[in-house]
């Protein structure tokens, strides 16, 4: 990866880059994008690239893109025009960031969290179907293959695909840990090792970027939403979060924050309706610290959610359980459950002191009106 400004000029000029495209989230996660030539890379740096918010964030304000350069990649599943991605700070034009960005929510915590002198780190798990098309390309809802759980399926059950996405991945300085058939028909999943969490929600969305461009050249479609398929498991998306050596003192009152401030969090964390059946099949299972560890494996966010924000709000949690010294219950004992519905979250997030002190409630109030036109 580039780390200056400089060096990704040079390397845009390298490589002979064609287009350069602006990538960033709304508020649900979901990728928008400003593409531009390499000449105005540097407006875009020093200036930002100007775009109608209102659309995305229903603000008559003027926001700006400003390129992030340590995030340059070469986009290898475009052959022509030659293209690079940059992930994107969304500010205003002074420069100020736009508080309903999930990038500067998360960059908030990890701030904190540094003041603080606790680094957090994350390993996380991804699953998705791969479903075949018909005449006119539109996803047929049955699976492209009848694999289980670490099948040996044949080239033309995925594995080949799966094979592709992960050297695409590795050329973006995201080589996965392994990938493998998942335990549904037509599902796969991919493991990326242990990094800080606003590299690990790059990863996770640029693995998204290429499966879907994998899929659309083999004629597939990919679904990373909880249930594409009735009858088979749910898209897992599974996180293990680690204090490390210098936050080993903090663990238990860290994760008593997360659980104490999970409810409030889960329409952020689970925003669809489809969510809820997912967190229904995993029953009381969102969270799991195996014997002899530290770390703790956690089901939630899944991957309809905007990753930045869901990393933040759980930083932000689990801070706090650290800030008041809370007591970490018995996990098998005394688990909190989880909003069965939707309707049930927004009552949470509702009357949330928690959400108040740490996200602007124009996008709480946000969360709560989209959830009730679902």
């Amino acid at each position: 990866m580039l780390y200056t400004a400089d060096e990704a000029f040079a390397y845009v000029k390298q490589e002979d880059v064609q287009c350069v495209r602006l990538a960033f989230f709304d508020a649900w996660g979901q990728e928008k994008s400003i593409s531009i030539l390499p000449s105005q890379l540097g407006r875009a740096m020093g200036a930002g690239i100007c775009f109608d918010a209102f659309p995305i964030y229903s603000t008559q304000e003027r926001l700006f893109l400003f390129p992030l350069p340590e995030t340059l990649q070469i986009l290898p599943w475009v052959n022509f025009p030659k293209m690079a991605r940059m992930y994107c700070r969304v500010c205003y034009g002074n420069g100020a960031p736009f508080p309903l960005d999930g990038r500067y929510i998360l960059h908030r915590a990890q701030q904190a969290a540094r003041d603080m002198g606790l680094s957090v780190s994350v390993d996380t798990e991804c699953t998705f179907y791969l479903l075949p098309a018909d005449e006119r390309g539109n996803p047929i809802r049955q699976p492209h293959n009848d694999g289980g759980y670490l099948d040996d399926t044949p080239q033309t059950g995925g594995e080949a695909l799966r094979m592709e996405i992960c050297r695409m991945l590795e050329k973006m300085g995201a080589p996965p840990l392994f990938a493998c058939h998942g335990q549904g028909s037509g599902q796969h999943q991919i493991v990326f090792g242990t990094t800080n969490l606003m590299e690990a929600a790059d990863m996770v969305m640029t693995l998204q970027s290429a499966v879907q461009a994998g899929a659309r050249l083999r004629s597939l479609h990919a679904f990373f939403t909880p249930r594409p398929l009735i009858h088979q498991p749910c898209n897992d998306f599974c996180i293990r979060l680690s204090l490390g050596r210098s936050g080993s003192k903090w663990t238990a009152p860290f994760w008593a924050g997360i659980l104490k401030h999970i409810r409030d969090m889960t329409i952020f964390l689970h925003p669809t309706r489809q969510s809820y059946e997912r967190l229904e099949e995993l029953g009381g299972r969102w969270i799991c610290q195996p014997t002899g560890t530290d770390d703790a494996f956690l089901h939630t966010p899944d991957q309809t959610a905007n990753l930045y924000t869901s990393f933040g709000l759980l930083l932000f949690a689990g801070m706090d359980g650290i800030r008041r010294g809370l007591s970490l219950p018995d996990m098998e004992k005394k688990m909190p459950a989880l909003p069965k519905t939707l309707e049930e979250a927004v009552r949470f997030a509702g009357i949330s002191t928690f959400l108040e002190d740490v996200l602007p409630r124009e996008m709480v109030d946000m969360y709560k009106r989209a959830a009730r036109r679902l």
